[in-house]
């Protein structure tokens, strides 16, 4: 489990940047590799908690995604808010991290690979405190290709910056080529 931005496991990764979206309710949302969906049907963009008198309380900062299926500028009550957030990546990822904030009950991450296999789960949160905090998986091997959010009963949150990365591996075409250049060396070695 990774809970701090600092943890070694996330050298190396890219943040889903969702400071440059529109604000506004979307079906889905792409940004960065991930694709966030609700099946509710409503994914929001807004700022509202991260400027004028709640600015730094609830940990975001600029835009950020949250789970209110209400129009832009108005909050609803508990029945409006979405218990589930689903994410799912252009490409297989080794770490799924991301800042939360105004959460008032748990909340379980849980990542899988493409045959729907749970590769790992953690519940977390402060209920009833409108807590944030930062929170992650990383798996041994870059086999994320989709994350689900899921609380324990309706909750307005605030999900930040998501952190992902890949570890990168080799094309074939990239082996083979490296597999020549060392066999022209050893060869050009013998001929010395």
């Amino acid at each position: 489990m990774i809970t701090s931005q600092s943890d070694p496991a996330l050298n190396g990764t890219s943040i889903v940047d969702l400071s440059s979206l529109s604000i506004g309710l979307y079906p889905s949302l792409s940004a960065g590799g991930a694709t966030f969906t609700s099946p509710g049907g409503v994914v929001r963009v807004d700022d509202e908690f991260s400027t004028g008198q709640y600015a730094g309380y609830y940990g975001v900062t600029g835009n950020y995604l949250d789970n209110n299926n209400t129009s832009i500028g108005t909050y609803g009550t508990d029945s409006t808010y979405e218990n589930e957030l689903d994410i799912s990546f252009s490409s297989p990822q080794q770490v799924v991290a991301y800042t939360y904030g105004a959460q008032d009950y748990n909340w379980t991450l849980s990542v899988y690979d493409s045959a729907n296999n749970l590769i790992d789960s953690t519940v977390y949160g402060n209920p009833n405190n409108d807590s944030n905090g930062f929170i992650g998986i990383e798996s041994t091997s870059p086999d994320i290709t989709h994350a689900t959010l899921v609380s324990s009963s309706p909750d307005l949150v605030l999900f930040g910056n998501f952190y992902v990365t890949t570890t990168s591996v080799p094309e074939p075409s990239t082996i083979a080529l490296a597999g020549l250049g060392i066999a022209g060396l050893v060869a050009a070695r013998r001929r010395k």
